[in-house]
């Protein structure tokens, strides 16, 4: 029998639509159309919002939890160490991922987008606007980054395998989050490769307070301000 390449290239989109019951809520995404937040344990990871001014342009925020919440997802990472199957349901290979959001209606893709592009961590506030489709904002610094795991990664790609990187989102959301990762992302990146992708979408989530955002958005007074000014 000839041996299945790991983590390999999706022959083609697979989506699927599910429920999530007895979930441990670690990650949860709230938002709408106007705002998104990544949350691990009830804390901010990161947060975009509209910035309003007649366009699609987005405020972007990266928190301090975002290396917290990286140190726990690795405990995950062997989920995705081998052959995605296509016999069996997504939701079923990843229940260990899927088991650590928060309970509601949710969609998984695992898919290889045309285009793409990646959105570095910042300690400021970033503006930008989210082109093309796939826009993936970092929820860890570079400086966290380990030059010789891109390297692995970079290896292990040009050998012909593409391991799988994992993004969440909202319906509404002009962005996608990583929740694990970046070390893959920067070697598609440095290799011009299109990646492997996870996009897990929360269809039903809960909606960000204006006063619990402002206290995220905390020492960045103008950020703060538009925020609190657009936020109805």
């Amino acid at each position: 029998m000839t041996e299945q390449p790991r983590n390999q290239l999706p022959s083609s989109e697979r989506v699927e639509e599910f429920e999530i019951t007895g979930g441990n809520g670690i990650l949860e995404l709230q938002g709408d159309d106007f705002d998104t937040a990544l949350l691990f344990n009830e804390k901010p990871v990161s947060m975009n919002w509209c910035d309003c001014h007649g366009s699609v342009g987005q405020y972007m925020l990266n928190c301090d939890n975002q290396i917290e919440a990286a140190e726990r997802l690795a405990a995950i990472r062997t989920i995705l160490s081998g052959f995605m199957s296509e016999d069996v349901s997504l939701a079923e290979q990843l229940d260990p991922l899927i088991k650590l959001f928060r309970d509601g209606p949710y969609r998984c893709r695992f898919f290889t987008p045309e285009e793409w592009s990646l959105m570095p961590a910042g300690g400021q506030v970033q503006e930008a606007y989210p082109y093309p489709d796939n826009f993936l904002l970092e929820t860890r610094f570079l400086t966290s980054l380990n030059a010789q795991t891109i390297e692995k990664h970079k290896r292990s790609i040009q050998g012909g395998r593409r391991p799988i990187a994992i993004v969440a989102t909202t319906g509404d959301a002009y962005l996608q989050h990583v929740v694990d990762g970046h070390h893959k992302l920067h070697a598609y990146k440095a290799l011009e490769v299109l990646p492997s992708l996870i996009e897990i979408t929360a269809l039903e989530p809960m909606p960000i307070a204006k006063r619990t955002a402002s206290k995220w958005i905390g020492r960045f007074t103008l950020a703060r301000k538009h925020y609190r000014k657009y936020k109805t």
